[in-house]
């Protein structure tokens, strides 16, 4: 967005929300330009808070000094050490199973990782917890997704560090994503349907998750037709990104810019699923029931805390009965023979 369309959506979302809080979300890598007059244009209406997708600590520190806490996307340990030493504190994790563009590295890998480092920063700068904010995606949707997280979490709550989870794919199931006009029904019914995704990936880098639908095969039958002819990377990636444009807007709204105008118009059903991109992350394999965003919510809260309960429980139970089945207890498999000078 820019100019006129970026300064209403602004102006209205602040005027709607009043009070509540409401975020903006940026891409880093867009041109210099652009990026500049979108920041500006944020700065007047003061956001809480701003997510920058491919960002630089620079981008943040432009933001935050107006008084917006802003959020790195992250995808290795390497460049977490790199915007720590440049100032940035509030940082995303998001693993390969989401959805839409995705990182090299699936969620455990990236978040045991990122533990690592930050622990071992800690260590140097134990300050650092009262400043760091986390928040964590991919792959978290229910229970036990969260719980498990909230495990590997523990040695950095422990030290004060504020952590949060971030969902996208498990709101596609909510009922108030479709009630709301969020998407319209089919993509919804896409993602209930879902049993495979795929990455659609225009350039090296450059992958964009999805259901494996009509439009997926088509890219892909394309992707190969552009790779046998022998063009240059950069033309190649044009191409497939030019066939990207629009698709997730035809998926989740039912328009499309058509005509000279680029108006939009509103598309059927049956174009809709054609020739939509359906963006969504691998748990849309694992769910295929409609709930509302109240139970979302206290599944990946209460309920992952009540999971981690019974674990809990359940285990000094059984290590309790495995300790009272015991005749004999070894208490110890070393020890020190001495002689003595009068023996």
């Amino acid at each position: 967005l820019r100019g006129e369309s970026l300064e209403r959506v602004l102006k209205e979302t602040s005027e709607l929300l009043g009070s509540k809080s409401w975020g903006i979300g940026l891409l880093g890598f867009a041109p210099r330009d652009l990026l500049d007059k979108q920041i500006a244009t944020a700065q007047k209406y003061k956001p809480d808070y701003a997510i920058i997708a491919g960002g630089r600590p620079d981008q943040a520190a432009s933001l935050e000094a107006s008084g917006i806490p802003s959020f790195l996307h992250v995808p290795s340990r390497n460049l977490l050490s790199l915007f720590i030493k440049d100032g940035a504190r509030r940082f995303i994790f998001e693993g390969r199973e989401c959805g839409g563009h995705v990182g090299p590295l699936s969620s455990f890998i990236l978040w045991s990782s990122v533990i690592d480092c930050l622990l071992e920063e800690l260590d140097k700068q134990p300050a650092l917890a009262d400043e760091l904010m986390l928040l964590f995606a991919g792959g978290l949707h229910d229970a036990a997704s969260s719980a498990a997280l909230q495990v590997m979490l523990a040695p950095l709550t422990q030290r004060g560090v504020k952590v949060g989870i971030l969902m996208g794919s498990a709101y596609l199931f909510t009922e108030e994503i479709v009630s709301s006009g969020a998407v319209v029904d089919g993509f919804q019914d896409e993602a209930l349907r879902c049993f495979r995704t795929v990455n659609l990936e225009s350039g090296p880098g450059h992958a964009s998750r999805c259901a494996y639908t009509d439009f997926a095969k088509s890219f892909f039958e394309e992707r190969q037709r552009q790779l046998e002819g022998d063009l240059p990377p950069e033309e190649v990636r044009g191409v497939l990104d030019n066939l990207i444009l629009g698709r997730l807007r035809l998926a989740s709204k039912g328009q499309m810019r058509e005509g000279k105008g680029g108006e939009l118009i509103q598309l059927g059903e049956a174009r809709q699923h054609e020739d939509g991109m359906y963006m969504l992350g691998q748990v849309a394999t694992l769910r295929n029931s409609v709930i509302s965003v109240r139970d979302l919510h206290e599944e990946v809260t209460a309920g992952a805390h009540q999971t981690l309960v019974s674990a809990l429980q359940n285990n000094i139970e059984k290590a309790v009965e495995a300790v009272e089945s015991l005749d004999i207890a070894i208490v110890g498999m070393a020890c020190l023979l001495y002689t003595s000078d009068a023996a």
